[in-house]
């Protein structure tokens, strides 16, 4: 009999249960039913720390890649400029709209060979100037006169001798417009005797040895 009664006390029990569980039910279409994340916030809150932290990786590798590309770019345009510097201080350059970088090195090295030669061309002139002995009793120390020139590239260096007089500087550039050398860099000097000592640097183009020939024989019979 007792247990029986416990039979029929367990059934009503779920009975009671299941119509509760059903009541709350009644309301609620499966859309409504709140998602499993709200009945374990745990689960929530272990899923948000993970994408907050996949996030905060993946933001981390783009500002890495962007700020490479960023000095990538600086790089390459600071190299850029630099030819463009070459490009503007190598005369052989001047006429070439935009040469490969291999041809700016190439002529950029060159164009260095040819200065210290002029350099060294120009040093042993001077020295030989300063080392002329001046005759006694003279009041005038006279020179033969000398044009000599070398031919790199186009660019032709100067180096001229002449007594000086009224006129002479206006004259010898004469010579030079004539042929259109353009002129890029000059030092005049004249010495006690009345010397004059012109050097200079001039860019003749691509005929430059058939000019230089013909400005010498001009300055010559100045």
């Amino acid at each position: 009999m007792i247990a029986k009664e416990k039979g029929r006390n367990r059934v009503s029990e779920e009975e009671e249960v299941g119509k509760l569980f059903m009541g709350i039910m009644e309301g609620y279409k499966d859309s409504l039913i709140p998602p499993l994340s709200e009945f374990n916030p745990l689960i929530e809150r272990t899923n948000c720390e993970k994408g907050s932290s996949s996030s905060k990786k993946r933001d981390r590798t783009e500002a890495s890649e962007i700020k490479s590309v960023q000095n990538e770019r600086n790089r390459r345009g600071k190299m850029a400029e630099s030819y463009s510097v070459l490009q503007s201080l190598v005369p052989s350059l001047f006429p070439i709209p935009k040469p490969s970088r291999e041809r700016t090195l190439t002529e950029t090295i060159n164009y260095l060979r040819s200065l210290e030669q002029e350099k060294e061309r120009l040093e042993g002139l001077k020295s030989s100037l300063l080392q002329k002995p001046v005759l006694s009793g003279c009041t005038t120390y006279l020179m033969n006169p000398s044009v000599t020139a070398s031919l790199c590239n186009g660019v032709a260096f100067f180096g001229i001798q002449l007594p000086a007089k009224r006129g002479l500087l206006r004259k010898i550039a004469k010579a030079f417009e004539k042929y259109h050398a353009e002129v890029l860099e000059v030092a005049i000097y004249v010495n006690d005797h009345g010397m004059l000592t012109l050097t200079g640097t001039f860019m003749v183009g691509n005929d430059g040895a058939f000019v230089v020939e013909k400005i010498k024989k001009e300055i010559l019979i100045l």
